[in-house]
């Protein structure tokens, strides 16, 4: 069978219509790029970089660590534990009640001695209203020797009138005035006896109310000392969270209540070339190792004395960051205590998807290079590694950086 290759005069002025078609626009596509020319790179100049000057930042380790801990031990002397007010995990403040001792076996014990001092204070009572009767005799014979003297003396005064008279009658009535004397002041003497011996019960009286009292006072302090064992409140010294571990109920050796303070403490070890470089109240940078977060902190303590550890070869000092914000308890940590050794100015970075990038000078041309810092009072101030003393920086990147697109 044979087959017909002749195009209709229709058909082949079609193909011609499209050919010329396709040459016109490849033609405007090769004109278009020809007239567009390759773009003028932006041009670097050595003159417009920034050289990298300052001091390497001074790196320790750290760790976080507990800043302050309360540790509660059951003391089952105290007496046996009620009204248990917190639960593991619980924040609690300084002077909150934690929970309470009961002892009942000492109450038989306050009540014997509550027994005594009733007694004694019967005792005391009852041997003060005797004072107070011996007292009282006293006084009714220091008045019957009060008149006694005063009649003696007026005894004497008439027998001293009469000593001299030569008559008869005188003398027999100072006669009389001496038997008088004589029984007046063996009255006097009487009386003064009995006042002695009064007085002298009146001073046994007193030794033994003071030997009452005294007892008293024994048995009230004892008694005192006692009733705080009946109950007594167990009392948070610091403010923080409640670990609680049932076990210390019943093992003396095992810490029943744990408050741990939520203040954040960062120890970190310095060896004795670089302790001299650090003071108190100095701004450090902590850097968490586990997830790269940089936090600012200020030391607060720099031990004076050396660690001491078994087998430890080197002298190191531990000191102590406070940080802005909590760190979990046991986190390692880089500790660059001189951070803004290195800076870099402003116009020398720039930001890319929400991180911080220079050109690093290279040669002609430059790399890109993503970096860590900190901006303060528009300066940057380098956190890592990545670059270095000696390194130059291209300024405005985002300019020559949109000036090579």
């Amino acid at each position: 069978m044979k087959m017909d290759f002749n195009l209709s005069k229709k058909k082949k002025y079609i193909l011609i219509v499209i050919a010329v078609v396709l040459f016109i626009i490849l033609s405007a596509v090769i004109i278009a790029i020809k007239l567009k020319g390759p773009k003028e790179k932006t041009t670097i100049t050595h003159e417009d970089s920034y050289e990298i000057k300052g001091e390497e930042t001074l790196k320790f380790n750290g760790i976080s660590i507990i800043s302050d801990e309360q540790i509660i031990i059951v003391d089952k002397s105290q007496g046996e534990l009620k009204d248990i007010k917190v639960k593991d995990g619980q924040e609690v403040k300084k002077g909150d009640v934690l929970f309470s001792y009961l002892n009942t076996a000492v109450e038989d014990q306050i009540a014997q001695y509550d027994r005594e001092v009733t007694s004694n204070n019967g005792k005391v009572s009852r041997v003060k209203k005797e004072k107070d009767k011996v007292n009282s005799s006293i006084n009714k014979l220091q008045g019957d020797l009060n008149a006694i003297s005063g009649e003696l003396n007026k005894v004497q005064s008439e027998i001293s009138k009469l000593s001299t008279s030569q008559e008869k009658e005188a003398q027999s009535q100072y006669n009389e005035l001496l038997k008088t004397k004589d029984v007046l002041e063996g009255k006097q003497l009487e009386v003064s006896q009995q006042i002695e011996i009064l007085r002298s019960q009146v001073n046994g009286i007193e030794t033994e109310v003071a030997s009452y009292e005294e007892g008293n006072k024994s048995i009230v302090t004892e008694r005192d000392i006692l009733k705080k064992k009946i109950g007594k409140d167990i009392i948070a010294d610091i403010d923080g969270v409640v670990k609680v571990n049932s076990k210390g109920i019943d093992d003396p050796t095992v810490a029943y209540m744990r408050i741990i303070s939520k203040e954040p403490l960062v120890k970190a070890e310095v060896s004795e070339f670089d302790v001299k470089n650090l003071k108190i109240d100095d701004e450090v940078m902590l850097k968490v190792i586990s997830s790269g977060e940089y936090i600012k902190g200020t030391i607060t303590e720099i031990d004076e004395l050396p660690i001491e550890e078994p087998g430890r070869t080197t002298t190191g000092y531990n000191f102590y960051i406070k940080p802005e914000k909590s760190i979990r308890i046991g986190f390692s940590l880089e500790v660059k205590c001189n951070y803004k050794g290195i800076e870099i100015p402003k116009d020398y970075v720039y930001e890319k998807d929400s991180k911080i990038h220079i050109l690093k000078e290279k040669g002609e041309s430059y790399e890109d290079i993503e970096i860590k810092a900190t901006l303060e009072n528009d300066k940057y101030y380098l956190l890592d590694g990545a670059i270095g003393i000696g390194d130059r920086l291209i300024k405005n990147p985002s300019t020559v950086l949109e000036g090579s697109k």
